[in-house]
């Protein structure tokens, strides 16, 4: 009988523990969504009949907005989007986009609470590993470009939460025109 007591102590003792080692190794769940994807484009349809000069002009304007069926849905983003500039009238404005390659550590908020940085190696894959940290705990994802070119990368906040998104913008060329493709990810928590 004395026995069993011990025992039966044991086990209550274990499992109370085991709760509370449970409790210390729960981890803070981190995950990065994709809030938006939206593409625009740069025809050159006809382009054989234009001038230099307007051909010159073609290749330096900023692609347009293709039919977005979310965008009814999406609104607020795109205007936010117009506030950033963006958009500027549902066209991109590629410069905010050009030559962005620093892979320095960045902060996704105010308070420098949720650090971000990216890595890339274009020369053995045409991806880039993104990885954030907020209180020990840490997020990496790896986005696969596949046959999309890598443009740019920038941090705005386009849904007014106090944390920036992650703005990636990839081009490719198809039947004469360039393609844009703007990926917003959103860091949640």
């Amino acid at each position: 009988m004395k026995l069993f007591i011990i025992i039966l102590l044991s086990i209550l003792f274990s499992c109370k523990n085991k709760t509370s080692i449970e409790n210390i190794k729960t981890k803070q769940v981190l995950r990065i969504d994709t809030l938006a994807v939206i593409s625009f484009r740069r025809s050159y349809v006809d382009h054989q009949d234009l001038t230099k000069k307007e051909l010159y002009k073609l290749y330096k304007s900023n692609p347009i907005l293709e039919e977005y069926d979310g965008y009814k849905k999406y609104v607020p983003l795109f205007k936010e989007l117009e506030k950033l500039k963006i958009l500027e009238e549902k066209d991109l404005i590629l410069k905010r986009f050009e030559n962005i390659y620093s892979k320095q550590v960045k902060y996704l908020d105010a308070e420098k609470q949720i650090s971000f940085n990216y890595s890339s190696d274009f020369t053995k894959s045409n991806s880039i590993n993104i990885k954030i940290v907020k209180n020990n705990a840490f997020i990496e994802k790896k986005i696969d470009f596949e046959r999309d070119h890598f443009i740019g990368l920038i941090l705005r906040d386009v849904d007014n939460d106090g944390i920036k998104e992650i703005l990636i913008l990839l081009n490719f060329y198809i039947m004469n025109g360039d393609n844009y493709v703007l990926m917003i990810n959103k860091f949640v928590e």
